[in-house]
């Protein structure tokens, strides 16, 4: 299920064991409606910046484990500053 994404700056806080060796995409259909940045990455949590552009109504966020240990979230904050 999608929900609308307004216009704006985000974070998002993944916590969790092993999430430091997460890749992470994050996209949208609309052509230069978003930009993100990893800001800081340790094992157990990862905090992303990201910019909306202009408002959308789809965000993909995908999350992919290339560790060897398995990876178990405990949160995922996002929040509109």
């Amino acid at each position: 299920p999608y929900n609308n994404i307004y216009k704006g700056n985000y974070t998002m806080q993944i916590i969790g064991s092993h999430v430091g060796e997460l890749d992470i995409d994050i996209d949208t259909q609309y052509e230069d409606a978003i930009s993100y940045t990893i800001d800081k990455r340790i094992d157990n949590s990862i905090l992303i910046n990201i910019n909306v552009k202009k408002s959308i109504d789809d965000l993909d966020i995908v999350l992919k484990n290339n560790g060897d240990e398995p990876v178990v979230f405990q949160n995922i904050l996002v929040e509109r500053y």
